[in-house]
């Protein structure tokens, strides 16, 4: 998920279960700790295939977390002037940092939680990775927080010398409570969002196997900031690619499109080569090949089909373009993150509102039409 929201998380589980043993400090030593993983964001300065190769890497590994949550608990331990408490310090680090992977697994972009030992790209599918009630639950819980745990300081003589603190136990109690439901409303949340994926998964399957198409794999993603619209991407035996939508509120039959993909034998050279298994790696094999005259040779393009628009369902947002050459080499790769080109934001949205709340992007009641063949 976005970062403002892994700290927002962060400082749910600060407020909710350490604070009144560590101090003010364990809030803002939450935010951080929550958001460092995100560090490695800066592979988006270098290119998409940094990014797509780095980008919740080494900074969301589970073991690398355990290693770093002592020496960030030891932070925590010499900035807070409370002592004998390191081991809270520690274990604080340690939740915000595994809170912050599993966050991440929950989400349909793929992550890396057990290198050094697999490089596996693990991926829930759970809840979008911006998602409304995660961020408003959690950002609720921090304002909350901070108003009940607002302490009133004034005299008639020197504030800072004679302070008179006016404190109040109960609301700290108060807000202690709202940091620990918060933190498990979303787990709740999360909870239900993976019994919903596994309904529409179930729902998908059946229209296809409805239409005749047996399929090897079936995924659900949750389209942005809910669990109600999904992103429908199966693949059969041969490669072919079915895409569809799908409204848990509104539900319509499933109008699959249908990506055709080249045979291996057709792409070796571009799929066998490093930036082709990469990529084929990226789009955890949710991915067509196509081949297009460019010139005296080839342009074979790879699209991840996991994410596509509401507007342009056809165009993939996620693609690596190789120039081959007559006998066969690649000459040339260009790859493109977030091809969004000529498509409207307001139509995007108008599009994802009709599709959560009447079951198809165009919100017309014209039935819905399988399209022909890519």
């Amino acid at each position: 998920m976005d970062t403002v929201t892994h700290s927002l998380v962060g400082s749910a589980i600060s407020d909710g279960w350490f604070r009144k043993r560590l101090g003010p400090i364990a809030t803002p030593f939450a935010l951080v700790a929550s958001a460092l993983p995100d560090v490695d964001i800066f592979t988006y300065l270098i290119s998409p295939e940094s990014a797509w190769m780095h980008h919740r890497g080494y900074t969301h590994s589970f073991f690398v977390m355990l290693l770093a949550a002592p020496l960030l608990g030891l932070a925590g331990y010499f900035i807070s002037r409370r002592r004998g408490e390191y081991w809270r310090w520690a274990l604080l680090a340690l939740l915000c940092l595994y809170a912050h992977t599993l966050i991440d697994l929950v989400t349909s972009w793929g992550t890396m939680p057990l290198l050094p030992f697999s490089n596996a790209r693990v991926s829930w599918d759970v809840a979008p990775i911006l998602d409304i009630f995660v961020t408003s639950v959690t950002a609720a819980s921090f304002v909350l927080n901070r108003i009940l745990r607002w302490e009133r300081v004034d005299t008639f003589i020197n504030p800072l010398r004679y302070p008179v603190v006016h404190r109040h136990p109960r609301r700290q109690r108060v807000g202690d409570r709202v940091g620990a439901v918060a933190t498990v409303l979303v787990v709740v949340y999360l909870l239900l969002g993976w019994h919903q994926n596994w309904q529409t998964v179930k729902i998908a399957r059946a229209a296809l196997e409805s239409q005749g198409v047996t399929a090897t794999e079936v995924r659900a993603l949750p389209i942005m900031f809910t669990y109600i619209a999904w992103n429908i991407v199966a693949r059969d035996a041969d490669g072919t690619i079915y895409n569809a939508v799908h409204s848990s509120y509104a539900p319509q039959p499933m109008a699959f499109r249908k990506y055709r993909t080249l045979p291996h034998e057709e792409a070796r050279t571009v799929l066998d080569s490093p930036e082709g298994r990469m990529f084929r790696w990226y789009s955890q094999n949710m991915f067509i090949a196509n081949r297009h005259p460019d010139g005296d040779g080839w342009r074979v393009n790879l699209e991840d089909r996991r994410f596509f628009t509401m507007t342009r369902p056809d165009r993939s947002q996620f693609v690596m373009a190789f120039t081959e050459a007559p006998d066969g080499t690649i000459t040339g790769v260009h790859s493109v993150q977030a091809a969004l080109d000529g498509i409207s934001l307001r139509d995007e949205l108008d599009g994802l509102w009709n599709l959560t709340w009447r079951g198809r992007p165009d919100a017309t009641a014209a039935p819905i039409v399988p399209p022909s063949d890519q």
